[in-house]
């Protein structure tokens, strides 16, 4: 063979290797492009009620539904005595 065949060969190699590694590359980054994107779809399923964290962080909110049912008793509290 030619050195010229040489050369044609190396460069035809070397463009077939870039091109299976570029078709590997966006492979990976839309598997997780597609990952990412079912996350935000479906955040995960909050955690349990009877759990301390989730106490925690929902005792402001039920503090307020709590004052609000009561300022509401306090204002219909004649027509239920009536």
């Amino acid at each position: 063979m030619s050195p010229e065949s040489y050369i044609l060969l190396m460069i035809s190699g070397w463009l077939m290797l870039s091109a299976a590694m570029l078709w590997g590359m966006l492979r990976l980054v839309n598997r997780y492009q597609l990952e990412a994107q079912l996350a935000e779809e479906f955040p995960p399923l909050p955690t349990s009620p009877s759990t301390p964290a989730w106490r925690r962080q929902h005792a402001p909110r039920r503090a307020r539904l709590r004052e609000r049912a009561y300022r509401t008793y306090q204002q219909h509290q004649h027509a239920l005595n009536a």
